[in-house]
């Protein structure tokens, strides 16, 4: 069962993520660069910036394919250490 302090894990992670790690950085960098290289570039950039999330989908995202292929991904990836735990236990 999933104790409390497991939860720690995945929030840390989106902490470090959003706020301590290049993707903060890295959208500064588009920003600024597309301000000046090439303004509707800028413009659209800022618009998805505001309408995407860059961690967590939004719940409005469940159709998109590429959502379901991350969580099936997470789900082998469980499965998989599951068995391999069994096997060696």
């Amino acid at each position: 069962m999933l104790a409390p302090i497991e939860l720690l894990g995945p929030a840390a992670n989106y902490i470090f993520m959003r706020y301590f790690s290049g993707d903060r950085m890295q959208e500064a960098s588009q920003s600024e660069r597309y301000a000046k290289e090439n303004p509707p570039k800028k413009a659209q950039f800022d618009e998805y910036r505001q309408s995407k999330n860059s961690f967590w989908p939004k719940i409005d995202e469940v159709g998109n394919e590429w959502v379901w292929y991350v969580v099936g991904a997470g789900v082998a990836g469980v499965a998989v250490e599951q068995a391999v735990k069994a096997m060696l236990h």
